[in-house]
């Protein structure tokens, strides 16, 4: 059962600094909350197996923090990197992203809850195509 954020949490949540881990934990439940139809997966590397463990049983060193398995009529699906402060995307996670824009996968970084929820939202958003005469 997913727990509910009220907006008096959800105010509180976005004025305090926070990691990334509780970051990427608010965007799940509020995805959950709001989409439970649709499917997500996150890929958290930081398991307790140690990296050539983790190499070894297939994790990609680079892939963002969250996937949301539903295409759009532009995108196959859409792959979210979340960071906080002032971190930045690594080259390796770069080259991850820019490797799934090659097959057709909408990439985002985002640095707070408000930026993940408005790319999630728009990604979501049905799109009228109009045909240019």
């Amino acid at each position: 059962m997913p727990i509910r954020m009220t907006e008096k949490k959800f105010k509180r949540f976005k004025a305090k600094k926070i990691s990334e881990k509780e970051l990427q934990i608010a965007f799940v439940k509020w995805f959950k909350l709001n989409h439970s139809k649709c499917l997500i997966i996150s890929h958290p590397l930081e398991a307790t197996y140690n990296r050539r463990d983790l190499i070894l049983m297939g994790a990609c060193p680079g892939t963002p923090d969250i996937q949301i398995i539903e295409s759009n009529s532009l995108y196959r699906g859409l792959w979210i990197e979340m960071k906080v402060g002032k971190n930045k995307p690594s080259e390796l996670q770069l080259y991850f992203m820019r490797k799934l824009e090659l097959r057709g996968y909408k990439t985002a970084v985002c640095y707070s809850l408000d930026e993940a929820i408005n790319v999630v939202n728009d990604y979501l958003t049905p799109r009228v195509m109009v045909d240019i005469i």
